[in-house]
């Protein structure tokens, strides 16, 4: 409690439990808002994310990705029975902090080991791309399956050089979003990202860290 002076002023004084006795509305001043709390906790996150170390070798993560075959089937099922708004913040968030640290002309995985479905859209852009008419670039450059779905013929793609797509201006839609971790609920699409964690490192290392902030074990 506090008490006056002969100057009509308190003085702090001592609890009778020990200690210094501070009155409620200065504890107050004392404690962090929970917006204070929340940057802080963002803040910590956000240098956890630029100092945890990422995994690039395409090698080591193919030979990973077969030794956890299991646990991300596990891990599949696990994420099927979680809140899919709570799992699209994790994985947006995660995928804004692992993408940019990521140099896919580095890579190039994704154009040596997968072959994009191209609805219209794109035959029009690969035929602006080639100078060719619609139909002769669908003819040189794509091939059709037996469900009708069209795709490009190579694998390697043809317009990879240099691991860099050389029409990257006219690439087909499904490249410019690849590997889709911003698109909303990811659980719908959990078994091809899980397929793609083989051969994607921003993918393999989104998965790897959602592991751990999600409790998985």
């Amino acid at each position: 409690m506090y008490s006056g002076n002969c100057h009509g002023e308190r003085s702090r004084t001592m609890s009778p439990f020990g200690g210094v006795y501070t009155e409620p509305a200065e504890v107050l001043r004392m404690t962090p808002s929970i917006f204070e709390i929340i940057i802080h906790f963002k803040t910590l996150i956000r240098h956890s994310m630029e100092t945890y170390y990422l995994e690039t070798d395409l090698e080591k993560i193919k030979a990973l990705s077969k030794l956890r075959e299991w646990e991300n089937e596990r891990f599949r099922r696990f994420l099927k029975n979680r809140n899919v708004h709570k799992t699209d913040i994790l994985v947006h968030r995660l995928n804004e902090a692992i993408a940019p640290r990521i140099d896919c002309t580095a890579c190039g995985n994704c154009c040596r080991e997968l072959s994009p479905y191209l609805d219209k859209q794109d035959l029009h852009l690969l035929a602006e791309a080639t100078q060719l008419p619609v139909a002769e670039a669908i003819t040189a450059y794509t091939e059709r399956d037996a469900e009708g779905g069209v795709s490009f013929r190579d694998m390697p793609c043809c317009f990879l050089k240099d691991n860099k797509c050389s029409i990257y201006d006219h690439r087909p839609g499904v490249c410019h979003s690849f590997p889709h971790l911003h698109k909303p609920d990811f659980p719908s699409r959990l078994r091809v990202t899980i397929e793609n964690y083989a051969i994607c490192p921003i993918i393999f290392n989104v998965i790897e860290r959602m592991k751990v902030e999600t409790g998985f074990e």
